[in-house]
């Protein structure tokens, strides 16, 4: 990415947080998200129909691509019961080496997800 590119990237990634925190106190939504900058993965709790709506608004938003729910799921106990968004960016450097660089984009994609799957632990802290 060159300079533009990334003063956009973190433009539209400081309104979505933004806007999330807005929207989320509205409706009883908590979430988290965690990004390695290339890919982001979102856990979003709350009443089931406001959560159907923030996904579909979320599928409608041009600043997103490529998404793809991981799992639906009803829950007894929240998870981010103290925020309406809190956001977590890794460094990817480091899980870079377990992804195999002569992989198809569709190896790459999944083994990114796996990455960003195992650090569900990181929100517990």
């Amino acid at each position: 990415h060159n300079v533009q590119d990334s003063n956009m990237i973190n433009r539209d990634i400081n309104n979505i947080i933004i806007q999330s925190r807005i929207y989320n106190s509205l409706y009883d939504i908590t979430s988290g998200m965690l990004s390695d900058r290339i890919f982001y993965a979102h856990i979003v709790e709350g009443p089931a129909n406001f959560v159907k709506q923030l996904y579909s608004n979320i599928a409608h938003d041009m600043r997103h691509t490529n998404i793809l729910v991981l799992q639906y799921a009803v829950i007894n106990v929240r998870l981010f019961y103290l925020w309406p968004m809190v956001y977590v960016e890794i460094d990817e450097i480091p899980y870079i080496e377990k992804l195999d660089v002569q992989s198809t984009p569709a190896a790459l994609r999944k083994a990114r997800i796996s990455i960003l799957k195992s650090f569900r632990p990181i929100f517990l802290r």
